[in-house]
């Protein structure tokens, strides 16, 4: 009896492993698979940290029972490192220093989510002071934000476009309006040359560029926000479900099946037009924005290209931008064009907005002569 428990505990053990290795190896194909057609392997690049983690658990039960048998996470781990680098950041820890580096360009990018908040006035309010007392203290350069808010009316309480231009000094900036009165703004120090906004085609929503003269020399600037998976609170719960293991999962698993599918097929076409614009600019190029995708997913892997990511550059760990769902979830970025040197890089954490902001001082390298 005790031998047929041991032979059933051997081989479920075994099958497990077999599982958890083929669905990590899938993960690792994400940045590479067109997830228009591949979307369910985009799935697993999201899973990616969870199947690393759990397909190296198995190597320790394993060396008690059969040595031989780690081998086969030891594998899968081994062919896992470029993704994993793309995960985490392993650079010494140390505090971002508000002290703007001499000569350097210091670059915020931030989703403030204030379109959440649109309709209430009290919330409203306090994001607005929270977002501008930040934007203030960092005394960025250059400051890109996505979902941001701005009325029609001039004099409502929400126009903190104004407040952020004429209090903080910024004299430009330029405002990408994707609905009714939000959207994705770039505000400058540096005197901006030309600007450019190239509309997606489903659903709404825009990549801007600005153009910036900068030490003598044009950079562009671009960010924009990718389709969102627009989970709902009743979606949220079901992955609260989830990962408690909860009688309730089922109902609303088919729904967010549903919504990360549309999500992945919709930000392709938006990914190849980032990447179009960006490959037709001869000029040092800064990519400030809200993929809504992991580091091991297509949108990342494109617009990142050859291009330095600040937070693998100089953060350290997994450096989350997405307050919900997992701890794990990086999805905000900044992409600096090989000509620029990266100084340093911090996060915005705040109660302002859903998600985490990042700020970074760069240089810009002479050109060779």
């Amino acid at each position: 009896m005790k031998n047929k428990l041991r032979k059933t505990f051997f081989k479920l053990l075994l099958f497990g492993n077999i599982i958890l290795v083929i669905l990590l190896l899938l993960s690792n194909l994400a940045p590479f698979l067109d997830p228009v057609t591949w979307w369910s392997i985009s799935l697993l690049g999201l899973g990616f940290p969870v199947f690393l983690i759990l397909t190296a658990a198995y190597i320790l039960p394993w060396l008690f029972i059969r040595p031989k048998y780690s081998y086969l996470s030891l594998a899968a781990i081994l062919i896992s490192i470029p993704a994993f680098l793309n995960s985490f950041a392993l650079n010494k820890t140390r505090d971002f220093n508000i002290e703007k580096p001499m000569g350097s360009i210091r670059v915020v990018t931030w989703n403030v989510g204030m379109i959440f908040t649109s309709g209430d006035t009290v919330n409203g309010i306090k994001q607005n002071k929270i977002i501008f007392d930040k934007i203030k203290e960092l005394n960025a350069d250059v400051v890109c934000m996505q979902e941001f808010f701005t009325p029609i009316v001039l004099g409502n309480h929400y126009y903190l476009r104004d407040s952020v231009i004429y209090k903080l000094g910024y004299p430009y900036h330029y405002f990408s309006k994707d609905g009714p009165y939000f959207g994705s703004i770039i505000f400058s120090k540096f005197q901006m040359v030309d600007t450019l906004r190239s509309v997606f085609a489903n659903p709404r929503g825009a990549v801007i560029k600005t153009s910036l003269l900068i030490n003598n020399d044009t950079v562009d600037i671009f960010t924009s926000r990718l389709q969102s998976v627009n989970f709902r609170s009743n979606e949220y719960e079901a992955i609260d479900n989830i990962k408690k293991a909860d009688n309730k999962v089922f109902g609303g698993v088919i729904n967010i099946l549903k919504k990360l599918k549309y999500g992945y097929r919709e930000r392709a076409g938006q990914v190849d037009k980032i990447d179009s614009l960006i490959k037709k600019t001869n000029r040092p190029v800064i990519f400030a924005g809200d993929l809504n995708d992991v580091p091991t997913g297509y949108a990342y892997s494109k617009i990142k290209n050859n291009m330095t990511d600040v937070w693998l550059n100089k953060g350290f760990g997994s450096g989350r931008t997405f307050k919900y769902i997992s701890p794990t979830l990086r999805i905000d970025y900044i992409f600096l064009h090989d000509q620029f040197k990266n100084i340093q890089t911090g996060k915005i954490i705040t109660s302002g907005s859903d998600h985490y902001g990042i700020v970074t001082d760069c240089i810009l390298r002479k050109k060779s002569p």
